[in-house]
């Protein structure tokens, strides 16, 4: 074999080492991104500044909220640069235990409208695409809402989500 070959030949495989880095990396950047927006969108939403996207329905449902507190993110300038209509899809997208773990939750349930939550002592309504979440202080509390709503969602913990 004469040098340019060799030479040639190693040139490949370094090329493909650095290709193959390179999308191994861009995968990890993707997954660490997709826990950060996670664990941000739930520590925001459980520290106050909650409520998400906003329509009619969830106006008339404010006024049926008993023995809960609802929380608005009108006001969180992160929110103000995401589409309170992709929430969903970015629910959708991610990967449910790791969505749970980086958010603290113990269990969670959801459907095409509400997803809910167990963190703490802390029950969580939220309707995807509303500007408000609801915090309940009870289990029960939060089944009668849902009840109110027409929904019939149950938690389900972190195996279930396998």
């Amino acid at each position: 074999m004469s040098a340019d070959v060799v030479s040639y030949i190693v040139m490949s495989e370094v090329i493909a080492m650095r290709f193959s880095l390179r999308m191994f990396m861009g995968l990890i950047r993707t997954v660490v991104l997709s826990a950060i927006v996670a664990a941000v969108v739930l520590v925001i939403m459980f520290k106050g500044h909650m409520g998400l996207w906003g329509n009619e329905e969830t106006a008339q449902a404010d006024h049926l909220v008993q023995n809960g507190i609802n929380y608005s993110l009108e006001d969180n300038k992160l929110f103000r640069n995401i589409p309170l209509t992709q929430v969903k899809n970015i629910f959708n997208f991610m990967d449910k235990q790791e969505f749970m773990a980086v958010s603290g939750l113990s269990r969670i349930g959801y459907n095409d409208d509400y997803l809910i939550a167990e963190r703490g002592s802390d029950y969580l309504l939220y309707r995807f695409g509303d500007k408000n979440i609801t915090l309940f202080q009870s289990e029960q509390d939060l089944q009668n809402q849902l009840k109110a709503l027409g929904q019939q969602i149950s938690l389900q913990e972190k195996s279930a989500y396998q």
